[in-house]
């Protein structure tokens, strides 16, 4: 049997045809199982690596805010002591720093905080206790 080149040429068409009906429908399949697994498995070594770096270093930097805030409030309350020549008392609290006391308005020059921030790193209110002697506590 003579095949002549229409022929030759109609059947190389028609097999390059088939080979890419065959590549659409393996591309179309998706992945396999293993291949999904092989994902799963590298997705859960990195997390396992990088939650605790984020998780540590995240609660340092709580801390860092937390000591940060102390010394701005000790550095504010030193101001107040200035002006008032006393600390806030217990019932007072920080919010002198921001908001007028109810006695001795008149020599108070605040508010010596920009804005009235008074929760930490946690989401907790600080809490503010004079000590003996009016020394204050933190």
């Amino acid at each position: 049997m003579k095949v002549n080149k229409s022929q030759h040429a109609h059947s190389s068409r028609h097999s390059a045809r088939m080979a890419l009906r065959k590549a659409r429908r393996r591309a179309a399949a998706g992945f396999t199982l293993i291949e999904l697994m092989i994902v799963a498995v590298v997705l859960a070594i990195l997390a396992a690596a990088v939650i605790p770096n984020i998780v540590g270093k995240t609660e340092r930097a709580r801390r860092a805010r937390a000591q940060s805030d102390i010394a701005t409030y000790e550095s504010l309350l030193d101001l107040y002591y200035l002006d008032m020549g006393r600390y806030p008392d217990s019932d007072e609290g920080l919010r002198v720093l921001y908001y007028a006391p109810d006695v001795d308005e008149e020599m108070w020059d605040g508010p010596y905080m920009k804005k009235p921030t008074f929760t930490d790193a946690w989401g907790g209110e600080y809490e503010y206790r004079i000590g003996k002697k009016g020394a204050w506590q933190s």
